[in-house]
């Protein structure tokens, strides 16, 4: 089944939310339009999506592949950095074009070891 694009189709209904678990692990959510639903199962794009984290001077931190249609997933990242941002890209004929940037998060040890000081007293 091919979707018409309409005005209410091409609207970005495409987002993905970042939020810290712990000072070294976030957990990553995405919702696609049923548009862009429409164009994986129709194969205009590659079924994996590539999940870039950046650092707070937009340095590259992490790059991971997986399925569009996981829509959740917790990732250890590889270094410690004070905030961090994602950026979904969708992966058509081995040529990447961005879909959506999270909110920007911050990512404090020493917020974390409070939590922990707070919760032992």
């Amino acid at each position: 089944m091919d979707m018409k694009v309409t005005v209410l189709s091409s609207l970005d209904e495409n987002y993905c939310v970042v939020m810290p678990r712990n000072f070294e692990t976030v957990f990553i959510f995405w919702k696609f339009s049923n548009y862009k639903i429409s164009q994986f199962k129709n194969g205009e794009y590659n079924k994996n999506i590539m999940i870039k984290f950046f650092d707070e001077n937009r340095n590259p931190v992490l790059d991971i592949s997986v399925p569009y249609d996981a829509a959740k997933y917790y990732i250890t990242l590889p270094k410690h950095t004070a905030s961090i941002t994602a950026s979904l890209y969708l992966n058509r004929n081995n040529s990447y074009e961005l879909l959506s940037n999270s909110n920007e998060i911050s990512l404090s040890f020493e917020k974390n070891l409070k939590k922990e000081y707070n919760y032992i007293r």
